[in-house]
């Protein structure tokens, strides 16, 4: 098995393993050595050194009692001699027991030992004599034999002992060198074993080292290049250890980043791809341009060479070639498919995408100026929103589709519906203002034809009465024209029957509008002002700039709702005054700063005018005034390039006159009956030039007669215009004082609760049936710290409060499938324990009486879509820490 197999624990292990046997083995050697030293030691003392000691202590011992013979020869009396014999005695007796010592531990010839101690044992009979003539008295010959015989035989011993004396101190010096010698070659050992201990453990530490650091090292380097954005990087996997673990881990990381980094490619050309095709689709486009449009992005933007867009007929049942890209009619090919006719027949009768392969060679050409071919690959994909069909896309090229387009196709299929929903809606909407318009007109000439046989009527009674004779002559005509009278006024009442239907089919009708218009609105508006902040760093300056002109596009579609709105309710005779009393210089300090820095920027002047007789203080509807006057002074400063506008206050009779004067481009006489028309300007370059509905003029009159009052207009041709506002008035106190036919329970927004209170452990419920405004939503109040939960409808909302039912807040959509909001709201106020919770009303639906109806329901206050996020969260607050 090769190391690089082995797991790094037990490398280590083995690394660790061989040292420590190395030095397991260098201290065995050594306990050897030091053993083998403590042996020669031991030797030296047991043997040489003992012997030594004991030969030396016999020799002393026969010279202490060779000296105490001496002494029993020269002692005086016998006590002295039995004395002197006692001490020899005593040396005897210590010589056997250093002769009995020598003969065991003597490492030289026993012989010699025997030897001396037999010497010394006949040197006893000699002792004995002396002993023996001393006690006759002998003293001489005692004498002579201790100088004679005695000290030869000592001598003699002496020269015995001195072998073994001799023999170990040579043996001492034999086992002192021997220990020097052992003592060398241990150390040299020891040396030599430590060296060798020393260079296995560095090879070893560098083997197991450089097995771990190097293929370490590589990794590192490959995860370097793939933090830099290298995911091409390749890494080995056929390591079983660690490594090969952190190889494989990195391995797959490197794949997943790939399959990220490929799937954020992808997703970023689907977004990219829906953004310019909403950029396309943007503007009020009528059903022809707007297919136009869309097929020849989508033959670009995908790269195909062919391509046909086909509009669904909701009456005709039928679908008809609305624009095609790069496609050539021929003869017996049908442009127009019943459902389930053709593939572009059932790909909308099944409502699928249907993809064709292997096309036949004749089905459609692809041609140029220099030849012609056929595509090999044809899909086909309906345009579908809220399951209805609104036509069907058919795209063909020589590649295959990619699994990213045919995703791209399915997603931007309902962007596609939804707009030419709106685009059908405002051609329905354009035909419905015009039916209304041409039935007025119609009750216009029925009411002129009443008043005209009425006429006729009174001159036939006058005829009557003056000529008594043709009386039943006339009666019977009197009777002729009572029934045409009366199936004229039958028939007037049931022109106003149908005008009125006409007229709630049409409030009706804007009312869910602006239901279906506010909804994909809020969301639209909410995402880009999210954007705009730029929470997260991450935007350029040119996509912060699309998401502004994106938001500011949205502020204009709404203001277009409202306008739409604020005519259909003035039309409808829904809009009523609200009296107050208000200063006319503070109204017109307002003015002056609202529209002062538009006059900068376009340099112009801007100038505030009072007469005398104006009275300080009126009473009006301060608001639908307002809304007069900026809409007249909006345009003053589109329409003027260079010069000034003035806003001149003065009296006229009884009637205040309020006029707004410029120098502007100015209107034709011919045409300045028409522009106080809905949807009218001068012409259509001036719309293009200055943009604008044309509604603006229009509001401002029917505000005007609201009022009570007039709207003139005076121009002349590129020398300005002047529009004077006449409308009656009261003088009212200094002090403004707020006329309302009934308190609201709304409550008022704090701003200054933005930096008291926070939205910590605060929960919100968000009930709402389109997942655009979930979204958009519940991403806001994220980032604000609430804690959002999100129910698709009144039943789920019910479910979740009986889980949560600690719920600070709800804010509750109105129109909604299963349980919609009113029924919800009645539902959660039955409960006692939710009797005090706020609950914050939320509706694209903003037509009179909705307050009302919310407020009704339980509900403590009330936005319209689209919201300002802004004052949504200023009202949160106001309700969460009320």
């Amino acid at each position: 098995m090769k190391i690089t197999n082995l797991k790094i624990g037990i490398r280590l292990a083995i690394g660790f393993g061989i040292v420590l046997m190395l030095t397991m083995s260098v201290g065995i050697r050594a306990i050897i050595e030091m053993q083998n030293l403590a042996n020669d030691i031991v030797q030296i003392h047991e043997h040489s050194l003992a012997v030594s000691n004991a030969v030396r202590d016999i020799r002393a011992n026969i010279i202490a009692m060779h000296r105490s013979m001496k002494d029993i020869a020269l002692a005086k009396d016998i006590g002295q001699m039995v004395t002197v014999a006692a001490t020899v005695d005593k040396y005897e007796y210590e010589v056997y027991q250093s002769f009995e010592l020598v003969s065991q531990r003597f490492l030289g010839e026993q012989s010699d030992v025997k030897t001396a101690q037999m010497a010394f044992s006949d040197w006893k009979s000699i002792r004995d004599e002396v002993i023996r003539l001393m006690e006759f008295g002998e003293k001489d010959k005692a004498a002579n034999i201790t100088k004679g015989k005695g000290a030869k035989h000592v001598d003699e011993m002496n020269q015995k002992i001195q072998v073994m004396i001799d023999f170990s101190s040579n043996k001492a010096n034999l086992f002192f060198e021997n220990s020097q010698k052992n003592s060398q070659w241990a150390i040299s050992l020891m040396i030599i074993l430590l060296m060798v201990s020393l260079i296995t453990s560095v090879i070893v530490a560098i083997l197991i080292t450089l097995s771990i650091v190097n293929p370490l090292n590589h990794i590192v380097k490959k995860i370097r290049n793939i933090a830099k954005g290298d995911l091409s990087q390749t890494i080995e996997t056929y390591r079983h250890d660690e490594i090969g673990e952190l190889s494989r881990s990195t391995y797959t990381m490197t794949q997943k980043l790939r399959d990220v980094s490929a799937e954020a490619q992808r997703q970023n050309w689907l977004k990219t791809g829906q953004t310019e095709l909403n950029n396309a689709m943007r503007g009020d486009l009528n059903q022809s341009t707007l297919a136009r449009k869309v097929i020849t992005y989508l033959a670009k933007y995908l790269a195909v060479q062919v391509g046909t867009l086909y509009l669904y007929n909701e009456k005709k049942k039928e679908l008809y070639l609305a624009a095609s890209y790069a496609f050539k009619h021929r003869k017996g090919v049908n442009n127009i498919f019943k459902l389930g006719e053709g593939l572009v027949g059932q790909a909308a009768l099944e409502q699928e995408m249907i993809l064709m392969t292997d096309v036949p060679k004749d089905y459609v050409y692809i041609s140029s100026g220099i030849g012609y071919t056929t595509p090999c690959y044809i899909i086909i994909a309906p345009i579908i929103y809220d399951n209805i069909l609104k036509g069907v896309i058919e795209l063909g090229t020589v590649h295959p589709f990619s699994d990213k387009a045919q995703q791209f196709l399915s997603i931007i299929t309902e962007n596609i519906a939804i707009n030419i929903s709106s685009a059908q809606s405002r051609y329905q909407m354009t035909e419905l203002l015009e039916q209304s318009q041409r039935q007025t007109e119609e009750l216009a000439t029925q009411q002129d034809e009443l008043k005209v046989t009425n006429d006729e009527l009174e001159e036939r009674t006058q005829e009557l009465e003056n000529n008594e004779r043709s009386l039943q002559q006339q009666k019977e005509a009197l009777e002729i024209a009572n029934k045409q009278l009366l199936q004229t006024r039958q028939e007037l009442e049931k022109k106003a029957e149908e005008l009125e239907i006409s007229s709630n089919y049409k409030s009706d009708f804007l009312a869910n509008m602006s239901h279906e218009l506010r909804t994909p609105l809020n969301s639209l508006l909410i995402l880009s002002q999210q954007l705009t902040e730029n929470h997260d760093e991450n935007l350029t300056k040119e996509q912060l700039e699309s998401v502004e002109i994106i938001y500011h596009a949205g502020q204009d579609l709404l203001n277009l709702i409202n306008d739409i709105l604020d005519l259909s309710k003035i039309e409808a005779g829904k809009m009523t005054l609200v009296l107050q009393a208000m200063s006319l210089q503070d109204f017109a300090n307002t003015l002056k700063i609202n529209f002062q820095s538009i006059a900068d920027k376009k340099d112009l002047d801007f100038h505030i005018n009072f007469t005398q007789e104006c009275p300080t203080h009126i009473e009006t509807d301060n608001q639908k005034l307002a809304q007069i006057l900026k809409n007249l002074l909006s345009n003053a400063f589109k329409f003027t390039q260079k010069g000034s506008v003035t806003l001149d206050f003065q009296m006229v009779e009884a009637a205040i006159a309020i006029t707004v004067i410029d120098t502007g481009i100015g209107i034709p006489t011919d045409k300045q009956h028409i522009i106080f028309e809905a949807f009218q300007q001068v012409d259509g370059s001036t719309s293009r030039q200055y943009g604008g509905t044309g509604l603006g003029l229009s509001i401002s009159r029917e505000l005007a007669k609201l009022l009570g009052g007039e709207l003139h207009c005076s121009s002349i041709e590129n020398e300005g215009s002047s529009f004077t506002l006449y409308f009656p008035f009261k003088k009212a106190k200094s002090e403004p004082i707020l006329i309302l036919p009934e308190i609201t329970k709304t409550a008022s927004i704090d701003d200054n609760q933005d930096k008291k209170n926070n939205f910590t452990n605060k929960k919100i419920l968000l009930v709402d049936d389109d997942m655009r405004n979930l979204f958009a939503l519940s991403g806001t109040f994220q980032r604000n710290g609430l804690s959002v939960y999100k129910a698709e409808n009144g039943e789920t909302a019910l479910e979740i409060l009986d889980r949560e039912p600690s719920m600070d807040l709800i804010l509750m959509d109105i129109m909604m499938p299963i349980m919609d909001g009113y029924e919800t709201m009645r539902a959660i106020r039955l409960q006692k324990r939710f009797k005090d919770l706020p609950i914050i009303a939320l509706t694209a639906k903003a037509m009179k009486d909705d307050r009302n109806k919310c407020l009704a329901a339980g509900a403590n206050d009330y936005l319209t879509k689209p919201i300002d996020v802004n004052k949504l969260l200023s009202l949160i607050r106001v309700w969460l820490y009320k």
